[in-house]
């Protein structure tokens, strides 16, 4: 059973005095959560932290790692003394690696196993080396990670250039941005234009870089640039901040800070400095830093550098400043250009972000512990029984990526296509090809709608996120492809369809066309049994039938956030895995016979290929994590690799290349069959596209095996 609220949560942390473990404490016990706080410190520790008890492991020190190993391998040695710590709690939060050896060691004193959740907020220098030192870290980290159900980390690059790249660990990722936690929201305040510009520089100061440039820049042009420090600063990297600070005019060091002091210190400034060239190329590169939220959300302008994740945030919600080569000429000419004209359209700018970009409020606080508290076993959820007296609200999600060319008339068609009134949401991945810019058009043209960044990039975060952010008020989810077309009526069909049957989701029926040549074979290929295996949800009778598992279409909400929505672990085959969990809920599914979409598929043999691998992967993920027996023509395609793979033992033993010439003559002959049957020469080419798909899947199914078998706990 899961754990009762309140659940109890131990968060292990490297230095109990961070102002972010206090922000993360804040948060928990605002979800809900009862936490006891254990770790190091670097300073004397206060008595609690938001009510919750402490126990202190003993002091640490910045940069002093072989020390900092001694004390965890301490603390791991006689961890038996703190014993009632982990059998007394429901899940382990363990922040860095560190904490994670001493969660590991604490977990395997409990009978329970409580589950581990790591949490990951920056990635030291040492984990990014290419040397023994470095592939030794990265190893014990994949090791103890065998034991982790969960991963919190701040920033997409993190999960995109460390955990997928640089790793093997194969635990789910969450990404819980460095956000503002607060249920206030402040109106901007309108600051005195420059010169002299103030730039703000809070929260870690642990950059020689950035000390360097703003002092010359101040020193200078003392006239148009003033600099105020706040936070604290790094003594091992800056021993000689103190000094340098008091004989500098034009920089103003003001200590520390408190969470309820960030409107006034945001507020007397201008811009905020959101550079840090600490470890460029590598964490300093990756992150996504606590200023950049909390400038963002009192009305500060962003400066960030060029190439790093902090410039493309800013740059894709069209607000601050980027700073090329060499920045210190980069920044000089900047303010030596601005006017009070300019930084006004720019403060403008920050100010119509929406405010949840910025920051998180309690029922964020209750999402997090809710998802931690699901750590603790599987359960089944409980689906809302549909009223048909109510009305339908529905709400329509375009996850896109890259669709500039379809988006508009997409949309368009759509705002025309039902009677019902719907609101649309553009989910966009990150686009660089004009496909942001069309989505805040249209959103800023029409009411009904809306635009949303999706910074995971994937279909299934963009859906959930969608829902997440304008879900309540509405009854039904509509996924719409952006790159399908869709016949006249088509929402409205599949509306009455869900409210004529009462069903949890309504799946529609897919038709692959393809343009002439290679895409055209494909489409042929995939619309045949030799290439979809005869799935039901290919074909709909025209009155429909009852499935286990169709293209997505329509969706109740409240039995898609009953079942936690798309699993964001994948990429792939994500309905797949949603339509599992909701028949395991007592969900149901309706194949609509109404109508139907128009799917184009991969126009070229290894976008096909790679596309089939990762659908692949895909599959065998799912069977692992449901425990399914999967069904045979599913499985027919696995025997592909092993075939493919014995060609060379054929040079000695010859009956051993029967199984692949079996296989690719049937494909073949298959393919002829379609092109006699249609007239057209060019499907000749269907039998080799069955045959890359194939290939491609069966591949995948095997990498994901194998992956699965070497990092299973």
């Amino acid at each position: 059973m899961p754990a009762p609220y309140p659940m109890h949560l131990l968060y292990l942390t490297h230095d109990i005095t961070d102002p972010a473990t206090h922000k993360r404490v804040a948060m928990l016990v605002a979800g809900g959560a009862k936490i006891h706080l254990a770790g190091f410190s670097r300073t004397a520790p206060p008595p609690t932290i938001a009510g919750c008890e402490i126990t202190d492991f003993g002091r640490t020190h910045n940069g002093r790692f072989i020390h900092r190993i001694l004390s965890v391998l301490r603390v791991v040695a006689t961890l038996a003394r703190h014993r009632e710590l982990f059998r007394s709690t429901d899940v382990i939060l363990a922040r860095n690696l560190e904490m994670l050896g001493i969660a590991v060691r604490g977990r395997s004193m409990c009978a329970n196993k409580p589950p581990i959740a790591y949490e990951v907020l920056d990635i030291h220098r040492l984990m990014l080396r290419e040397d023994s030192i470095g592939k030794s870290l990265r190893a014990l980290e994949g090791w103890l990670a065998r034991r982790v159900s969960l991963i919190i980390t701040s920033s997409p690059a993190f999960m995109r250039e460390y955990f997928e790249k640089r790793t093997t660990i194969s635990a789910p990722l969450m990404l819980l941005e460095n956000k503002v936690f607060t249920n206030d929201t402040f109106p901007t305040h309108l600051r005195p234009a420059g010169p002299p510009w103030r730039i703000g520089w809070f929260g870690a100061i642990r950059c020689r870089k950035s000390l360097d440039l703003l002092s010359e820049a101040v020193r200078q042009h003392p006239e148009l640039l003033e600099v105020i420090i706040r936070g604290r600063p790094a003594y091992d990297q800056l021993p000689e901040f103190d000094a340098r600070i008091g004989a500098a005019d034009g920089i103003h060091f003001k200590g520390a800070y408190r969470p309820e002091e960030l409107p006034a210190i945001y507020h007397d400034v201008h811009f905020s400095w959101a550079i840090d060239m600490f470890e460029e190329g590598l964490n300093s590169s990756w992150l996504l830093p606590n200023r950049i939220y909390e400038g963002g959300l009192y009305g500060a302008i962003p400066l960030a550098a060029a190439c790093v994740e902090t410039s493309r945030f800013i740059t894709q919600h069209g607000i601050g400043h980027t700073l090329d080569e060499p920045k210190d000429q980069s920044l000089l000419a900047f303010l030596k250009n601005l006017t009070p004209a300019s930084y006004q359209a720019m403060a403008a700018a920050v100010a119509r972000v929406d405010a949840r970009t910025w920051r998180c409020d309690v029922a964020d606080c209750k999402a997090l512990v809710e998802r931690l508290n699901a750590l603790t076993s599987i359960t089944t959820p409980t689906i809302p029984v549909a009223d048909p007296s109510d009305p339908l609200s529905p709400l329509v999600v375009i996850p896109c990526l890259n669709e500039a060319h379809t988006l508009e008339p997409l949309v368009e068609y759509l705002l025309s296509e039902s009677a019902t009134p719907m609101d649309i949401v553009i989910a966009d991945g990150g686009s660089t090809d004009g496909t942001v810019a069309i989505a805040q058009r249209l959103a800023a043209t029409h009411a009904t709608v809306h635009y949303l960044h999706n910074p995971k990039r994937i279909q299934s975060a963009a859906v959930n996120l969608a829902v997440a952010t304008f879900g309540s008020t509405h009854t039904h989810l509509l996924r719409i492809d952006a790159h399908a077309d869709y016949p006249r009526g088509f929402c409205t069909a599949l509306l009455a369809d869900a409210a004529r049957t009462g069903a949890d989701s309504v799946v529609v029926s897919m038709n692959t066309v393809g343009k002439a040549g290679f895409q055209e074979a494909v489409a042929a290929a995939q619309n045949s049994k030799l290439g979809n295996g005869g799935a039901a949800h290919r074909f709909a009778s025209g009155e429909g039938k009852w499935v286990d598992h169709g293209h997505h279409a329509v969706m109740r909400i409240a039995a898609y956030r009953a079942i936690g929505g798309y699993d964001e672990n994948f990429t792939h085959n994500e309905d797949a895995e949603l339509d599992v969990r909701l028949r395991r809920a007592g969900g149901r599914i309706w194949l609509s016979g109404a109508t139907s979409m128009d799917y184009y598929p991969r126009a070229t043999p290894m976008a096909l290929f790679k596309q089939y691998r990762n659908y692949g992967r895909g599959r065998v993920r799912n069977l692992l994590k449901h425990r399914e027996k999967p069904k045979l023509r599913q499985m027919l395609p696995v025997a592909v690799t092993p075939a493919i793979l014995m060609l060379p033992v054929a040079i000695l033993l010859p009956i051993a290349a029967l199984p692949c010439i079996a296989w690719a003559g049937l494909c073949l002959l298959y393919g002829a069959q379609i092109a006699r049957t249609a007239k057209n020469r060019m499907l000749l080419l269907s039998g080799p596209a069955a045959m890359i798909m194939h290939a491609g899947w069966s591949l995948g199914f095997w990498q994901g095996a194998m992956t699965y078998a070497r990092h299973r706990p």
